[in-house]
Order: C-alpha cells, then sequence, then structure tokens
C-alpha cells in the first residue's frame, strides 16, 4: 500500500462529527493497535488531539495537528 500526502493550499480543515455547511472529512485512517491507551498517549505526545466525539469505547477518534482524523481500534 502507498499513501500519499500532498500539500493543498486552499485545505480548509474538517470537522467532527459532520455540520452542515462545513468541510467534511473524506477519508481517515484506520489503525489497529494492541494497547489503546498506549496508542492514545502517544499519539498525544506526537501532536494529535483526542476529539471530542468519542462513537465507542473500544476506539479512538484522534485527529492529527493540520485537522485530519484516525482512529485506533483495539486489536
Amino acid at each position: 500500500m502507498t499513501l500519499d500526502i500532498e500539500y493543498e493550499r486552499r485545505y480548509v480543515r474538517p470537522t467532527w462529527p459532520s455540520q452542515a455547511g462545513r468541510q467534511h472529512i473524506t477519508a481517515h485512517l484506520d489503525l489497529p493497535v494492541d494497547d489503546l491507551d498506549a496508542a492514545q498517549r502517544h499519539a498525544l505526545e506526537a501532536g494529535a488531539t483526542l476529539a471530542d466525539h468519542q462513537p465507542q469505547p473500544d476506539v479512538r477518534v484522534m485527529i492529527d495537528p493540520a485537522g485530519h482524523l484516525f482512529c485506533l481500534f483495539q486489536n
């Protein structure tokens, strides 16, 4: 698998959860982890934030510094 990341100067930070009239999320990464708490700590230390909306207890929705969502799933 290849993941291509490019700079977009007109980038608009998406909202989570979706809000009418605002930029929606088009894709996100789902990352399986063995230790959810440790993975969350690592993501926070790397600059991510925990999203306010958490849909289920075995998943952590995280937001990178640019506003992209990614999910950590208990493996």
